[in-house]
């Protein structure tokens, strides 16, 4: 079980330029009422899938420049990217359950982002 990694915005970029395969970013402030019901549904997201994507987290409070380059309004958002192509986009507190639907349903080519 691989769980969330945090990353700042150098890291992410450079994960997002040299990894193959299916990268989940979460956008979060730290003391965010949203952004701290969410982290735990996001970890369990990690774990359901953690076979098939890596998942990150970002403080976007503390990296503002790639929160803005990745053109995030809200928080808590979650970027899914293949192959560093952004394939999709949720802005919200999605329960895991939900995200997990979303998530999955794009990388089996089912959903929508």
């Amino acid at each position: 079980m691989k769980g969330v990694i945090r990353v700042n915005d150098h890291e992410l970029e450079a994960r997002l330029l040299n990894m193959d395969g299916w990268i989940a970013v979460a956008f979060l402030y730290p003391d965010s009422q949203p952004c701290l019901a969410f982290a735990p549904e996001y970890a369990a997201l990690a774990d359901a899938l953690d076979h098939r994507a890596v998942f990150l987290s970002v403080d976007a409070q503390e990296n503002p420049s790639v929160t803005e380059e990745r053109r995030v309004r809200a928080v808590p958002t979650t970027l899914l990217f293949r192959d560093g192509d952004e394939r999709g986009r949720w802005e919200g507190p999605y329960s895991r359950d939900a995200l997990l639907e979303r998530v999955a349903g794009v990388m089996d080519g089912k959903g929508k982002k």
